[in-house]
């Protein structure tokens, strides 16, 4: 998908309003250690302000990976906003980052004023995603001793396991 920006400087356009789904292929979910990465759905708008061109992304999308507590699959949707300044590739090496002092404003780049999104999308998807995926804030994770679901069986193991290379010390309480 490539967005023609040259409707905004001629001023045939105020805005430009696209939309897009896009599906991760296998290579993309693997990296990001899912199971599954449904498509992804943005909204977008660009707009020019004082020659500077800015895109603002909606994204929608849903992800299957394993609990990091109980290691069961879970499914969760995940809603993200974004906006990009847009500067020419041709000077992407003389841009200073500083220049701006919004901080709350990623830089996007396009090159012969076309502008394609995909892997802006792609990127801002991936940064989206939870850190620690949680199937419930009660999920109680598998016993470390035995490797049980705690949340559906419990186990006969000792609540108080002492690493062997410590237990000398134990005998130091005594």
């Amino acid at each position: 998908m490539e967005i023609n920006l040259t409707q905004l400087t001629s001023g045939s356009k105020v805005q430009i309003d696209f939309d897009c789904s896009l599906s991760p292929d296998d290579n993309q979910v693997k990296e990001a250690r899912l199971i599954a990465w449904g498509p992804i759905v943005a909204h977008g708008k660009i707009y020019l302000v004082d020659k500077d061109f800015y895109c603002y992304l909606e994204l929608n999308y849903n992800y299957t990976k394993s609990c990091d507590r109980c290691l069961e699959p879970m499914s969760q949707m995940v809603s993200y906003q974004a906006t990009i300044l847009l500067k020419d590739k041709a000077l992407a090496d003389s841009y200073d980052a500083t220049e701006t002092d919004r901080t709350d404003i990623d830089v996007g780049f396009y090159q012969n004023y076309f502008y394609n999104p995909e892997q802006d999308i792609f990127d801002y998807a991936y940064l989206a995603l939870p850190q620690k995926s949680v199937c419930d804030s009660e999920c109680k994770g598998i016993c470390s001793n035995c490797g049980c679901n705690l949340n559906t069986e419990t186990c006969d193991c000792a609540d108080e396991v002492i690493d062997p290379r410590l237990e000398v010390l134990k005998g130091l309480l005594d």
